[in-house]
């Protein structure tokens, strides 16, 4: 009786050690499951959210310089609402000076870009040049946080007026652009998760190294102070 007595009592608390290991196992997966983004996916993330802020952009600049800037019909009221849109920023959110200038600068460059065009005998020029590099300038310096600079804006200024020096309004230019941009966009969506994946099993090998060492320490001092008794 006494053996049948100690036998349950080693089944009972295998038993109970297997149900606490799949407790740990379950708990650990849990925190794994909630733990935070890595600091890769958040990378990929914002990238992402660049690229395809840079493909909007690109698309609203092309049809702004290929169809809203030939005619004038088009000009006059999205002139009126950009000086309108100015207004209401000063009035409503107290911006003085640079902040309220956006739309104004905005409206300038597409007034820039359509008498670029009328010019005889011309389809780009000077004057819709300049037009069109201020109109991307301000399109690309608007996504930027609250915390830019006049550095930052000069940056960016020089980068469009040479952009813009290949672009020249042709159609066929930006739609070359957008398509780069989109296959940019779909290969860091596939880079980054065979990226992280990658970084993920160096760490875990890493890990699992430093805790070998650590259990070994572990083994020596204890081993050490069972000398000393």
């Amino acid at each position: 009786i006494d053996l049948e007595e100690d036998h349950h009592d080693d089944g009972h608390d295998n038993h109970k050690e297997d149900e606490d290991e799949d407790d740990d196992k379950k708990r650990d997966e849990s925190k794994s499951a909630a733990a935070p983004d890595t600091l890769v996916s958040a990378f990929a993330s914002a990238a992402l959210a660049g690229v395809l802020q840079a493909i909007v952009r690109t698309v609203m600049m092309g049809l702004t310089a290929v169809l809203l800037t030939r005619y004038l019909l088009l000009i006059v009221p999205a002139g009126l609402f950009l000086v309108f849109t100015a207004w209401r920023i000063k009035q409503l959110q107290g911006f003085t000076g640079w902040g309220a200038c956006h739309p104004l600068v905005l409206g300038l460059g597409l007034v820039l870009m359509h008498y670029g065009r009328e010019l005889p005998e011309m389809t780009w020029s000077f004057t819709f040049w300049i037009g069109e590099a201020l109109v991307a300038t301000m399109f690309t310096y608007s996504t930027l946080p609250p915390q830019e600079t006049p550095t930052m804006f000069a940056v960016i200024a020089v980068c469009m007026f040479i952009l813009t020096l290949w672009t020249r309004g042709n159609v066929w230019k930006y739609t070359t652009l957008t398509a780069l941009q989109v296959i940019l966009a779909l290969v860091l969506a596939l880079v980054f998760p065979i990226l992280e994946m990658f970084i993920e099993a160096i760490l875990n090998e890493k890990l699992k190294k430093v805790g070998d060492k650590i259990r070994a320490q572990h083994v020596r001092m204890e081993a050490y102070y069972a000398a000393k008794q």
